[in-house]
């Protein structure tokens, strides 16, 4: 669980340098990284520590190196339908 909770956060600081729009990399985001670092955290706690740095990770892809430190703001202003949160998909 770990070891997807790390290569997670590496595939976020990949998608943040992605030269496209904030739809596709929230779309990004979405489909591969959220459901590859989520799958099976039914089953297994991945603790909270692992869950803050995701959802940081995640937030610096939108944020577009601003001194913004409100997780909840930068998540909100993301285009999208669906959540990027990683705290509301669990």
């Amino acid at each position: 669980m770990i070891a997807r909770f790390e290569r997670a956060i590496a595939m976020a600081a990949r998608i943040r340098r992605l030269p496209v729009d904030a739809i596709r990399k929230a779309n990004v985001v979405r489909t591969k990284l959220l459901a590859m670092a989520l799958h099976g955290c039914e089953v297994a706690d991945p603790g909270d520590q692992m869950l803050a740095k995701l959802s940081t990770a995640v937030a610096r892809i939108f944020n577009h190196g601003k001194t913004n430190h409100d997780l909840d703001w930068t998540f909100a202003g993301v285009p999208g339908e669906n959540d990027v949160d990683p705290n509301t998909q669990i």
